[in-house]
Formats: structure tokens, C-alpha cells, sequence
């Protein structure tokens, strides 16, 4: 009885052990992890000297290789959720993407008051497997919400770059795309990546002469008659309002709640006519899948069976072409037929039009479908799945209630171990179940010999240890 003791606590001990892992471990993926990173130098091949160092990763994105469009979009959500879009890269780099956070990781240099002022809303790191970034022009999007920016106005973000080279830091070129929405939305210009900070500008004193805002000029801003002004001011042309101190808006990152449905195309020509219908189930489709389109060309003049040309072609709102195919068909009265084409892995989310160009001669009809990319979309279990809901569920007091409800759910089985293994049948000694009850009849009736009446004492005497 003393060794089932024995083995029942070993289990018991071993399931809490194991139990009390789990709950490390998912505490460990609900919150950033701080890893401590010891290493080995050896000196002159005799010394050796260890250093410890500690650096807080809040998140990554690491190995993205940057599709055909030159433009890649983070796969991890907190990291997308900040960092939407990066353009103007080359084809088939791998990038890495690493959110450090708010507080200067401890290796970092800190950025000077004259740089940046006292909002710092996030470090994060950029690097790429090429030596060939410098001199670049890459377009960082990112976003941050009302609540982040509190009583910061938007139009004092900067995002900031570190020089390795000089060892300081530097304002990028910052523009506000939207700074009413939440979150609000910005880019910056980068001519080769490392360190970044999105942070505030520093404070910025206004000269007593001038009520105009920091950067403009210091003559009215009705422009041609000032001349130079009080200076400091941007450059201007010549009898123009166009500010040349920041280059043009680059295409606006679509906003689901202001998405309008673009209108179906039909131009017909004066041979040919041309229709196009996407069934319904293909409006709404992932990046990758398969369109299908349902097309009918008439011959509206009747010219007899003559062969035309077809182009199928994916476009977005502004008609950059996604995919292009050329293919001939021979029209004699009207023919219609089912097109069925693999979209591109590497769209991103919004409207598209498939389109269908008929050609005879000089002679062109044109038709044209909208359809739907949808946001990519976790799987329902799994990595998916925990990946998709942290997105979603801010609240660190969910994480709490979820790793307290675990433990309970520990400290229940654990409790319903116990009680299972004090319902196991105590052994016999010896003596078949039959003649046991017997015993305990005879016992009732108070009929024991001596040898029954010895075994039963040491029966109980058994079980109370």
C-alpha cells in the first residue's frame, strides 16, 4: 500500500510539473518577452570574458520576402497593426521587421532633445539581406492610435533614423496621410533602413517677427509679393501657392470604411460587343485563388465568322495591371464561355476589376467586373487562430482572467485526480472478495474464529496507515 502511495504521489507531482509549464508557457506568449542573451569572447586565447545582455523584443516579422510589387505587408498582426505596408523595395529581398517598444533597448544610442522631443511611441529595427539599400527611396507606412498619440497633434510625429556612421539621429521626411481617423495614418521616407524611432518632433521656437507656422515664410501666404520674407522659409515657385518643402501624397492606404464599390465597365464598339459577369460566389476572394468570369462577345454587325483578339487582364482602382492574357476567338454570331484566371498571391486588400478588351482591326469593346480582396484571414485553430484574437483582445486584464481560469482548471483536475484514486478498491490480503464478504457477515453476527477475527485486524490495521 506504501509503494501505491508512493507512485501516486510521483504521478501527482509529475502532472503539476508539466501542468505548471503550460501555464509559463502561454503566460510567456500573452506578454513581451525580455530575453537574456550570455555570451563568450575568448582574449589573446587564454581569457575569457562572458557579458549579459538583456533585449526586450515585443514583436517580430521575420523572413518576408518582398513580392513583385516591391511592396510587402507584415504576416504578424501586432506588427501589421503598426507597420501596414512598406513600398519601393526590390523583388526578392527578405526583410525583418522588430518592434523594441517604448523605452531605449539598453544597447541603443538615445536621440538628442534638439531631434526628437518627448513622445516616443516606438522603436523598432529594419534590416534587409542586402548591402544595396543605401540611396534607396522606401516609404514606411505606419499607425498610431488616438490613445497613443493623447494630446500629441499629429502633425508633430516624426519618424526618426539612426546613422551608425555619424552616430546620431535623424527626422525623416514625415507626412500625415489622415490624422482624424483612429488610428491615425502616416508615412515616412527612408533611404536605407536600421534603427527607427516613431516618435515627436523636438519643440520648435518661433521667431518674434513672424506669426507664420514653423517652415513657411515669413511674408504673407498669399505668396507672389512677399519675396523673401522674413526667412527660414520653404522655397516656393515663382507666383504659385505649390510648397516644394515635401514631395506629393504617394496613393492613400485603403480604408475599409471609406471603400466605395467600383462601377461594372461596358464600352461597345461599332463590330463587336462585349459582356462580363463574375458569378457571385468569386466577388469576395483571398489573394491566390481562382476568378472566374463569364464572358459573351456578339457580333452586332453581322460580318460574318471572323477571328478577334481577347485580352483578360486584373486591375486595380487606378488601372495598374495585376495579370495580363492574350488569347483569339473566332466570332460568328455570339459565343460565350467561362475564363477562369489565378490571381496573384501578392494583391493586397481592396477592389479589382477583371477586365476584357475585344479587338477587330482598329475596332475595341470593352468590358469590365469588380470584384473583392479580403484581408488575410487566420486559421480557426491553432497558431492562426491565437495570432488573430491577440490582434483583437487589448486588455492585458483578459490575459490575467484567462491564465487564473488555467490554473483553476489545474488545481480542479488535480483535486479529481485525488478523489478517483480514493475510490480504488482496497486489496483483499489474500483473501477472495466472496470470503471477504462472508467475513463481514459473520462480523454483523458476531461468528469469528480466532484465524478470521486475526485477519481482519490486520486488514484494518493495513488501511489505516
Amino acid at each position: 500500500m506504501r509503494h501505491e502511495k508512493n507512485n501516486f504521489s510521483e504521478k501527482t507531482l509529475i502532472f503539476t510539473v508539466f501542468s505548471l509549464i503550460v501555464v509559463i508557457i502561454l503566460f510567456l506568449i500573452a506578454y513581451p518577452q525580455t530575453i537574456s542573451i550570455i555570451g563568450s569572447a575568448i582574449i589573446d586565447g587564454w581569457a575569457t570574458q562572458t557579458t549579459t545582455v538583456s533585449v526586450t523584443i515585443i514583436d517580430q516579422d521575420l523572413n518576408l520576402t518582398v513580392p513583385s510589387s516591391g511592396n510587402v505587408t507584415p504576416s504578424d498582426v501586432d506588427v501589421r497593426s503598426l507597420i501596414p505596408v512598406i513600398t519601393g523595395l526590390t523583388p526578392e529581398w527578405q526583410i525583418n521587421l522588430t518592434l523594441r517598444g517604448t523605452p531605449l533597448p539598453v544597447d541603443w544610442t538615445a536621440p538628442s532633445s534638439d531631434v526628437a522631443g518627448t513622445g516616443r511611441f516606438e522603436y523598432l529595427e529594419i534590416d534587409v539581406n542586402s548591402s544595396e539599400t543605401a540611396g534607396g527611396s522606401y516609404t514606411l507606412y505606419f499607425n498610431l492610435s488616438q490613445n497613443t498619440l493623447g494630446t500629441i497633434n499629429p502633425s508633430n510625429v516624426s519618424l526618426l533614423q539612426f546613422n551608425s556612421t555619424s552616430g546620431n539621429w535623424n527626422n525623416l521626411t514625415t507626412v500625415v496621410i489622415n490624422g482624424n481617423l483612429d488610428p491615425a495614418q502616416f508615412y515616412g521616407i527612408a533611404t536605407h533602413f536600421s534603427r527607427f524611432l516613431i516618435g515627436s518632433k523636438p519643440p520648435v521656437e518661433r521667431s518674434g517677427d513672424s506669426g507664420g507656422s514653423p517652415g513657411e515664410s515669413g511674408g504673407s501666404a498669399g505668396g507672389g509679393s512677399s519675396g523673401g520674407g522674413g526667412g527660414g522659409g520653404s522655397a516656393r515657385e515663382s507666383g504659385t501657392n505649390i510648397s516644394l518643402s515635401k514631395p506629393p501624397l504617394p496613393p492613400r492606404i485603403p480604408d475599409e470604411r471609406e471603400e466605395t464599390i467600383p462601377e461594372p465597365v461596358h464600352r461597345p464598339g461599332n463590330y463587336f460587343d462585349v459582356s462580363l459577369t463574375i458569378p457571385s460566389r468569386y466577388r469576395e476572394l483571398q489573394p491566390g485563388d481562382a476568378l472566374i468570369g463569364e464572358i459573351s462577345v456578339i457580333n452586332i454587325r453581322k460580318i460574318g465568322a471572323v477571328t478577334v483578339q481577347l485580352e483578360i487582364s486584373i486591375e486595380n482602382e487606378v488601372g495598374q495591371v495585376f495579370f495580363s492574357k492574350i488569347s483569339t476567338k473566332v466570332v460568328e454570331n455570339e459565343i460565350t464561355f467561362l475564363e477562369e484566371v489565378d490571381l496573384p498571391p501578392d494583391l493586397s486588400p481592396g477592389y479589382y476589376m477583371m477586365m476584357v478588351r475585344v479587338t477587330f482591326e482598329t475596332d475595341e469593346a470593352v468590358a469590365g467586373y469588380p470584384f473583392r480582396i479580403q484581408g488575410e484571414k487566420g486559421a480557426l485553430v491553432g497558431g492562426g487562430f491565437w495570432q488573430q484574437a491577440r490582434g483583437q483582445i487589448t486588455n492585458p486584464l483578459f490575459y490575467g482572467a484567462a491564465l487564473m481560469a488555467v490554473i483553476v482548471i489545474i488545481l480542479g483536475l488535480i483535486a479529481l485526480q485525488h478523489r478517483l484514486r480514493s475510490r480504488v478498491e482496497p486489496p483483499t490480503l489474500g483473501m477472495p472478495k466472496e470470503q471477504l464478504k462472508v467475513t463481514k457477515d459473520r462480523l454483523k453476527d458476531k461468528k469469528l474464529d480466532s484465524t478470521e477475527l486475526t485477519k481482519l485486524t490486520q486488514y484494518i490495521r493495513k488501511r489505516s496507515k
